[in-house]
């Protein structure tokens, strides 16, 4: 399934290498390297999920998700991180952290799809987020 994807990433090497991996996947790529840029692009444009890093320089991701998910409801989010991170701060969103292989955030966006496909977001589509986000902590030996 082919999404219209933001990736919010300020190390431009894996900015680029991702949003290249992700259009060959067949996929619509906007690609940001700060908060500003990304609500710019969110502003203008239709966003199927957000791929954002939490530490970003001109603030944090998690808040930068919380305002594009104010203006446009549907949209869905993955976090990605080489820090610590506190799961309650954003339990519907799934964390993978960095290192990362690309498979790894293939199969977190089928995960996303596959919700996608019973309509917007519902609890139980964010308990199983949730438990995305806990088998991919696990998978990485992170949890």
């Amino acid at each position: 399934m082919s999404r219209t994807i933001l990736v919010v990433e300020d190390d431009a090497d894996a900015a680029a290498t991702l949003t290249s991996l992700l259009r060959h996947d067949g996929h619509d790529v906007y690609a940001a390297k700060s908060v500003d840029q990304a609500l710019h692009i969110a502003e203008k444009q239709p966003i199927d999920l957000v791929l954002f890093d939490i530490d970003l320089p001109d603030g944090d991701g998690r808040n930068l998700f919380h305002r594009i998910k104010h203006e446009h409801q549907d949209v869905q989010g993955i976090a990605v991180t080489g820090h610590e991170f506190e799961d309650e701060k954003l339990p519907e969103v799934p964390l993978v952290p960095k290192p990362y292989r690309f498979s790894r955030i293939q199969r977190v966006i089928e995960t996303l799809g596959e919700g996608s496909k019973q309509g917007p977001p519902s609890k139980s589509h964010r308990g199983k987020v949730g438990v995305v986000s806990q088998f991919i902590r696990r998978w990485a030996g992170t949890a």
